[in-house]
This record gives structure tokens, C-alpha cells and sequence, in this order.
């Protein structure tokens, strides 16, 4: 899904702005991919502190 991301940037960079804007595309695409994939850890974390904190809470 990632490598979508990164590929559907570049392609409409392609389209808009020439060989130039799929270059521009294909940055973008890896730095969204790469706040996707850090926003997926922290929503995990969150979970599992929350997990932690009501195990806490019933003991």
C-alpha cells in the first residue's frame, strides 16, 4: 500500500509537471509513506498504553 503511495505521487507529478514534478512526486510519496508508517507505531503505542494502564488500574 505503501509502495501505491509512492507511485501514485510520482505518476501525478508526472502528468502535471513533467519528468521534473514526478521527481517531486517520488519525494513526496516516500515522505508520506514514512509519516504513515510512524503514525501506525504511535496509534499502537497508544493502544498499548492504554492496555497497560487499565491493567493497572484493576490490580
Amino acid at each position: 500500500m505503501i509502495f501505491f503511495y509512492i507511485l501514485m505521487a510520482a505518476f501525478i507529478g508526472l502528468i502535471t509537471l513533467g519528468w521534473r514534478g514526478s521527481i517531486l512526486g517520488l519525494v513526496i510519496g516516500i515522505v508520506y509513506a514514512v509519516v504513515e508508517i510512524n503514525a501506525k507505531k504511535i496509534t499502537k503505542l497508544e493502544e498499548e498504553v492504554r492496555t497497560l494502564k487499565k491493567e493497572l488500574a484493576d490490580k
